[in-house]
């Protein structure tokens, strides 16, 4: 599942639909790593507390 969620990083950066609100988040990693780095770590970030909060509750 993962990958797919990553594929969405060949496309604009405007279309990320991660990104709605943190435009200036992702112009200011987006010049150091690139969109895919960016796409990856937002993934990463997004799934850790999803991944937590089932094994904790």
């Amino acid at each position: 599942m993962e990958l797919s969620e990553v594929r969405p990083s060949k496309q604009p950066p405007g279309n990320s639909f991660f990104f709605s609100g943190d435009k200036k988040a992702r112009l200011a990693v987006g010049k150091k790593s690139g969109c895919q780095d960016v796409s990856y770590l937002i993934v990463k970030l997004y799934r850790l507390p999803i991944i937590f909060i089932p094994h904790n509750g």
